[in-house]
């Protein structure tokens, strides 16, 4: 078997925390990786945010921020590269491609990719398989 070092091409991570990726999703990023190095979706920051450091705490613009999802793409050889030099700090795969001195190119996402972290997220992924279903 070879290893994911000797093979060609892209390649898709995702969490297996996000089940409710849809096909479509995956088919634009897969797209869009014709043309850029990597595809990571996104989607816009609803909530107010407030950072909370030393004590104060301040309003953070949410118009600035987005929240990432998966699948993160890439052309396997530019992350393996970027592999090389993480020392395991990164939250995703995105931000090692980054740290790497690689430009993350964003696309939109989608709202129902949602993140099963929690109790209450499987109510809220019961109610979008059960919206799409009708």
């Amino acid at each position: 078997m070879k290893e994911i070092r000797e093979i060609e091409g892209h390649i898709a991570i995702h969490d297996g925390v996000r089940p409710l990726v849809s096909t479509n999703l995956i088919k634009r990023c897969m797209q869009e990786l014709k043309d850029h190095t990597n595809v990571i979706p996104a989607v816009p920051v609803v909530d107010t945010i407030r950072k909370f450091e030393n004590g104060s705490n301040e309003v953070v613009d949410r118009n600035l921020l987005r929240a990432i999802q998966t699948p993160q793409c890439f052309h396997l050889d530019l992350l393996n590269s970027a592999y090389e030099g993480e020392n395991n700090e990164s939250t995703d795969d995105a931000t090692v491609f980054e740290r790497a001195g690689n430009t993350i190119h964003l696309v939109e996402g989608e709202k129902s990719n949602i993140k099963i972290t929690v109790a209450a997220d499987l109510i809220i992924a019961e109610a979008l398989m059960d919206a799409e279903i009708a």
